[in-house]
């Protein structure tokens, strides 16, 4: 017998078995794609870190801080912390809804930023010790993974304290 094509069930089985390669494919790079994205929010996170940290820290030691506080917001959603310098300026970091930072003075912010999605403030302390050392953390949790949290910190030093 001369056979010039496929059977029926030949062509069937090849459909199904590409079907199943395909399938498993899609599966593959939408986990990739999710993964990516991840990264991309994980990345942002870690960019708005360091413009924080260094912005803040760049003033504290040109201006040479004397003092941290936290103040007490008019509004519950606020967490303030004042930053007191040698020549009497005074800035501020402000956490707006667990999800915004501002720093700046009390009338001008020098950085607004928005965390990313998944991320939110947890919490903002000043401590200010007996050697001078002078420390803000801000801590900042992922809510998505709890995979990647990190903190903002300042540090300073004040040398006009009595040890």
């Amino acid at each position: 017998m001369n056979k010039k094509g496929y059977t029926l069930v030949e062509l069937i089985v090849s459909m199904s078995l590409l079907s199943i390669i395909i399938i498993f494919m899609m599966s593959l790079l939408v986990n990739l794609k999710a993964d990516e994205n991840e990264q991309g929010i994980d990345t942002k996170a870690l960019v708005l870190q360091a413009t924080l940290s260094k912005t803040i820290n760049s003033d504290i030691n040109k201006l040479e801080a004397e003092n941290f506080s936290s103040l007490v917001p008019v509004d519950e959603n606020k967490k303030i912390t004042k930053i007191t310098f040698k020549d009497n300026t005074e800035k501020f970091i402000t956490i707006t809804n667990d999800k915004k930072i501002a720093y700046g003075t009390k009338d001008e912010n020098t950085i607004i930023k928005d965390l990313p999605n998944g991320y939110l403030v947890k919490d903002m302390y000043v401590t200010n010790n007996s050697t001078g050392l002078m420390k803000i953390i801000i801590e900042v949790e992922n809510k998505n993974n709890h995979k990647f949290d990190f903190n903002i910190e300042a540090y300073s030093y004040n040398k006009n304290q009595n040890i």
